[in-house]
C-alpha cells in the first residue's frame, strides 16, 4: 500500500511514475493510484512525513 501512495503523490506534483508491474493487481494500483487526486492537505502531510523521516523529496527536473 505504500507504493500505491508514493505513485498517487507522483502523479499529483506532475510526475509520471514508472514502475514495473508484474501482476495484474500490481497494474490495476497503479492505474487507481496515478487517477487519485490528494488535496492540498494531504500533499503537506505527506510532505512533512517526509521532512520528519529525513526522506530527501526530489522534484520533476531532478533525475
Amino acid at each position: 500500500m505504500n507504493l500505491y501512495f508514493a505513485m498517487a503523490y507522483c502523479s499529483n506534483k506532475g510526475i509520471v511514475p514508472v514502475c514495473g508491474c508484474r501482476t495484474p493487481y500490481q497494474m490495476e494500483q497503479l492505474f487507481e493510484a496515478v487517477n487519485v487526486k490528494l488535496s492540498e492537505k494531504e500533499i503537506q502531510k505527506l510532505e512533512q512525513a517526509a521532512d520528519a523521516s529525513n526522506v530527501r523529496i526530489i522534484d520533476a527536473d531532478n533525475f
